[in-house]
């Protein structure tokens, strides 16, 4: 059974990120610093596509110098081309560490298993949390997915959303206030959506148990003599079936709760430009803004409200995913030996009696 300190709450993907921090600094400690410094040179690009046209507009309007139009374009132009190379190199790093990471994890997974004792393969217990954790190496990518994807792409979103969000505060300290109400909105509906989907994969993990089990018993031919000798066909189609409608269930009551969360985010996401081009207005009336500050805040404004949806669900990726692996690493944690009843024989005994004898084929549940 999953510790109760593993419940799958916020607290149990921070130790999962803080585990991968910890493999990564053994094992690749290039990893961490190559993994930061492409989230910011990435994260560089769209404030060229901001800064620009604001740069080109205040010219045409005013002196309408050619040679500093062009120098405008030639250095846009060369800053994009430099950040984009730079994290396409920095990209191919971070997955070259990631391939090398999750190998490892592999490799961790297997010397356990091999190391534990024969009596944990039949344990239920001990195969749910198996099951778990093979399939947070295995969903989406399992921790290959969090290290190589979803985490620099948090990065990423994150530090762009910051960026955008110090220009558009330019505007009005009423503008950052709502806006930071709409951040704190969105870390909400994030962590409700996070719970929803990771109650989902964590009931997934015991139903991919127990289906495993139905289909060795329903397509192996080991077992084709027992099935037609017992009449268990019918019972095996059954199980089959009641498993089959409650992963439905389970599934309508996660994606309802996700279908809403992502509803009420672009919704969000709406009121903040509203917001932002209604201070614009004001603005333009009360200061006469330029035409160039109009479109720059405009535009940081778009890109935040649009990075900032991006980082909610790379950040929901992450943390559905990392927190898979918290059986993953109570699994490592389990002792090699079973604990043993303690017991006392008679020595002078002389007669072995046998009470409450039976047998059970192999991966029987019972």
């Amino acid at each position: 059974m999953l510790d109760k300190k593993e419940d799958g709450g916020l607290k149990t993907a921070v130790k999962a990120l803080r585990f991968f921090v910890r493999l990564a600094a053994k094992h690749k400690p290039s990893q961490l610093a190559v993994t930061l410094l492409y989230s910011l040179t990435k994260a560089g690009l769209p404030f060229v596509g901001v800064l620009l046209p604001k740069l080109v507009l205040d010219e045409l309007s005013g002196a309408r110098d050619p040679s500093r139009l062009l120098l405008y374009a030639v250095a846009a132009a060369g800053v994009s081309a430099l950040c984009y190379l730079l994290s396409e190199w920095l990209r191919l790093r971070v997955e070259r560490g990631g391939i090398l990471l999750d190998s490892i994890l592999d490799k961790l997974l297997g010397e356990k298993t091999c190391s534990m004792d024969y009596q944990y393969l039949e344990d239920p217990e001990t195969l749910t949390i198996l099951q778990r954790a093979r399939q947070g190496r295995m969903t989406r990518g399992g921790m290959y997915a969090v290290m190589v994807w979803h985490l620099p792409n948090t990065l990423t979103n994150l530090f762009t959303c910051l960026g955008m969000l110090w220009v558009v505060a330019q505007l009005d300290w009423w503008v950052l206030a709502l806006l930071l109400l709409c951040v704190a909105a969105n870390l909400l509906l994030l962590r409700k959506n996070s719970d929803a989907a990771n109650a989902f994969m964590m009931h997934m993990g015991d139903f991919n148990r127990m289906f495993a089990y139905l289909y060795f018993l329903a397509f192996d031919f080991t077992n084709g003599k027992d099935i037609r000798l017992f009449h268990t066909a019918p019972m095996i189609q059954a199980r089959m079936r009641e498993y089959n409608g409650k992963v439905v269930e389970v599934e309508k009551e996660s994606y309802l709760v996700m279908c809403r969360c992502g509803v009420l985010q672009a919704l969000l996401a709406q009121a903040q430009l509203g917001v932002v081009y209604i201070s614009l207005l004001v603005q333009v009336f009360q200061t006469g803004l330029s035409i160039g500050d109009f479109v720059m805040f405009a535009a940081a404004a778009s890109s935040f409200a649009t990075t900032l949806t991006a980082t909610f669900s790379e950040a929901t990726q992450s943390l559905m995913t990392a927190r898979l692996i918290a059986p993953y690493r109570q699994f490592l944690r389990l002792q090699d030996r079973m604990p043993k009843q303690e017991g006392h024989v008679d020595e002078e005994a002389q007669a072995l009696v046998f009470e409450n004898v039976s047998f059970r084929y192999p991966r029987a549940q019972a």
